[in-house]
C-alpha cells in the first residue's frame, strides 16, 4: 500500500502530513515494525508522485509504480554504515537534478548507527538542502542523533500500537470484506 490508509494507529501522523507536506526533511523514530519503513516510502512516493490529481501519491502513476518496485532513479538509499569518505559521495550528488522528476529523496534507514563524523557530513546537506532534495532518516533512537539534526527534520514519532487496537482493526477489516 503506497498511502497514508497503510498507517493504522499513529492518527498523530496523518494530520501533520495532511495538513502540510512541504517539508523537505524527515525524521521517522519508533521501535521495530512500528511503520517507520512504510512511512518513508509513502513520503518518498508522494513527492514523486506525478498525478495531476490532489491525492499524493496516487499508486497509479508510473512514477508511483517505480517507487513500489524500487525501481525509481531518484529515490536513493544511502546505508548508515558507509565510509565517511562514500557517504560523503552520495551526498555530493546531491546538487545534481533529479533524473526522473521534481525530487531526488534520500531515505537513510537506521540513522542512528551513523558516527560522529558521519552525523556532520549530513549536517552540511540538511543545513542548506537543494529544493529538489527531499531526506528521510529511520531511527530507533532518535536521541543518539545530535540536537542540531533533530532541529532540522520534521519529526515523526511512531507509537507501538496494542494488541487489543490491532485484533479491533482487524475486525473491521474482516467485517468490510
Amino acid at each position: 500500500m503506497t498511502d497514508l490508509d497503510a498507517l493504522y494507529g499513529n492518527e498523530h501522523i496523518k494530520k501533520i502530513l495532511n495538513g502540510s507536506g512541504n517539508f523537505s526533511s524527515f525524521l521517522i523514530e519508533g521501535p521495530d515494525g512500528s511503520g517507520k519503513h512504510t512511512l518513508a516510502h509513502i513520503i518518498a512516493a508522494s513527492r514523486l508522485c506525478i498525478s495531476d490529481g490532489e491525492k499524493k501519491p496516487c499508486g497509479k502513476c508510473l512514477a508511483c509504480k517505480k517507487v513500489a518496485a524500487g525501481m525509481h532513479l531518484d529515490l536513493l538509499s544511502i546505508d548508515p554504515t558507509l565510509p565517511v569518505k562514500e557517504l560523503r559521495e552520495s551526498l555530493d550528488d546531491v546538487e545534481l537534478y533529479p533524473a526522473d522528476g521534481a525530487h531526488k529523496v534520500y531515505i537513510i534507514d537506521g540513522a542512528d548507527r551513523l558516527n560522529e563524523q558521519k552525523q556532520n557530513t549530513l549536517l552540511k546537506t540538511l543545513e542548506e538542502p537543494p529544493e529538489h532534495a527531499v531526506f528521510i532518516l529511520a531511527t530507533t533512537d532518535a536521541d543518539k542523533l545530535p540536537a542540531t539534526i533533530l532541529s532540522r527534520v520534521q519529526r515523526f514519532n511512531f507509537r507501538t500500537i496494542s494488541q487489543d487496537e490491532v485484533a479491533a482493526h482487524l475486525r473491521t477489516i474482516a467485517d468490510a470484506e
